[in-house]
């Protein structure tokens, strides 16, 4: 039997299927931009609430401090998504 012994005509160190490998992979990979933008939209503003609680919760009894808040939530609002 034969069965480790397959020969091919494909030059030294060319070979069509790596190609072809590539260009699924690429193409699997390319389909993802949506699902994870969405996926890392939904983390973000789950964190900015996180943050935004944990702010009020520590810092809205100090004097003053309402304005060091919506500071923040200015400097975090353009970070938000772009879409």
């Amino acid at each position: 039997m034969m069965c480790c012994s397959a020969r091919t005509d494909e030059l030294p160190d060319e070979f069509a299927t790596k190609d072809v490998a590539r260009e699924i992979m690429l193409e699997h990979v390319r389909s993802w931009d949506v699902p994870v933008m969405d996926y890392l939209d939904g983390v973000r503003a789950s964190l900015l609430q996180d943050l935004s609680d944990l702010l009020s919760e520590h810092f809205s009894a100090v004097p003053g401090m309402r304005l060091v808040i919506s500071c923040v939530d200015l400097i975090v609002l353009p970070h938000r998504s772009n879409g």
